[in-house]
């Protein structure tokens, strides 16, 4: 029997424990999924960094290959010519060398003589200003010497840009006297990541 005048008993709802949660895990899925993707697109644009410093060092290493193959080559074939024209002057087939010799002019005190001295013809200018390091060939000008200016401040390199005959422009950095130091520079550079291709060229003389 209920006692009239007594209320009613009923449940008080409490906190929704379950619904939080649900969206502590949802919130903590979305957050680790989104750690993920960064972490992943880190990790791909390291690989593709490292894949392309590797191609830039493999062709350099290439290039100097190729450049000391032909240097010794060009070494064999002056020293088989050499043979060959010592044993034909040794046959009669070739004339004996002969030297040159310029005759100078002298004077004395009462008597003097005066000899005959050969015009020297001066060599033709070479065209060419030692060696650099290509870095990149674009087709705007304006281009090419933003790359130069950026490059030569993270490698402290001077360079130029030179037209091609196709039309286009190279970006060259550096000077050197000789290809080996050009060869050593290049493969440095390749290495240290900062170019994506570097190989040695020839400095047009602008």
């Amino acid at each position: 029997m209920e006692t009239e005048g007594e209320e009613e008993w009923s449940p008080k709802g409490g906190l929704p424990i379950t619904g939080i949660i649900v969206g502590v895990v949802v919130l903590a899925i979305v957050v680790g999924g989104v750690m993920f993707l960064r972490s992943a697109a880190k990790a791909q644009k390291a690989k593709e960094d490292a894949a392309a410093a590797a191609a830039a060092r493999a062709d350099s290493l290439a290039n100097l290959a190729r450049a000391d193959s032909l240097r010794v080559a060009a070494q064999a074939d002056s020293m088989a010519r050499a043979v060959a024209d010592s044993v034909a002057r040794k046959h009669g087939k070739l004339p004996p060398k002969t030297a040159t010799a310029a005759t100078t002019g002298t004077t004395g005190g009462a008597t003097g003589a005066t000899g005959t001295t050969a015009a020297a013809t001066p060599p033709p200018e070479s065209k060419t200003d030692g060696f650099g390091i290509g870095v990149g060939t674009f087709l705007d000008e304006g281009r090419a010497k933003s790359e130069l200016d950026r490059l030569s401040g993270s490698t402290s390199l001077a360079g130029m840009v030179a037209p091609t005959k196709d039309g286009s422009f190279q970006v060259i950095l550096g000077k050197f006297g000789t290809r080996g130091a050009a060869d050593k520079k290049a493969v440095a550079l390749a290495d240290s990541g900062l170019v994506r291709e570097a190989h040695v060229v020839v400095r047009p003389r602008l």
